[in-house]
């Protein structure tokens, strides 16, 4: 794999079917905040809302990740091939 200045990359994860690099050790917040995604839902009245406490406190950056909802994006470890979803909500058909 390539590297970067902040690290080896080691794979690419999909998000709303856009590739995202990972780099080693980044949590799901990490890699989409370092490619320049900062919603990841949007609140019950329609404002966005992304990686906010970035320590699993305010579940703002909730995802579904491989079909499973309400994952926090700023507790996963991202790893490569995985699918995520914006919103939380959202599973692998939807």
């Amino acid at each position: 794999m390539s590297r970067n200045r902040e690290g080896a990359i080691i794979g690419q994860l999909v998000f709303d079917g856009r590739d995202i690099d990972i780099l080693e050790g980044d949590t799901l917040g990490a890699s989409l905040m370092r490619a320049g995604v900062l919603m990841t839902r949007r609140s019950r009245s329609g404002e966005p809302r992304g990686l906010y406490c970035a320590i699993g406190v305010c579940h703002d950056c909730l995802v579904s990740l491989d079909g499973v909802r309400n994952v926090r994006a700023c507790m996963t470890i991202a790893r490569p091939g995985a699918k995520v979803h914006a919103g939380g909500t959202r599973d692998e058909s939807g």
